[in-house]
């Protein structure tokens, strides 16, 4: 018995058709409408029900102004500091259940991009 070695494999990758507009348009079109879809899925009940009980400890201190955001999210250890500012700035616009929850929907969303990426 002997140890041969065999030859190595050598594979063509060249692309087999040619790259047009086109084709370089699809994978675009097809992540917008991917991202769509997770916005559409995140925002479809955003409402409702009312807030939990995370959600009020984040709220009550936007709603008490930026000093109580600066606490609140030194206090929670492991909680993003981004998240509880962007809930200020949110709560700016309107009081509501939905516009608080709005900034993590967005932020899912762009999750779903950075995957893409």
């Amino acid at each position: 018995m002997t140890n041969a070695i065999a030859p190595p494999v050598i594979i063509d990758v060249t692309p087999t058709r040619e790259i047009t507009p086109r084709s370089r348009r699809l994978p675009r079109l097809a992540m917008i409408a991917i991202l769509l879809g997770g916005f559409a899925l995140r925002v479809e009940r955003l409402g409702v029900p009312s807030l939990w009980l995370d959600e009020m400890g984040q709220t009550t201190p936007a709603l008490r102004g930026l000093g109580a955001v600066i606490d609140a999210a030194r206090r929670h250890h492991g909680a993003a500091p981004l998240d509880y500012l962007l809930t200020w700035l949110a709560l700016h616009v309107a009081h509501e259940d939905f516009v608080a929850r709005m900034p993590a929907a967005l932020l899912g969303t762009l999750t779903i991009a950075l995957v893409y990426l």
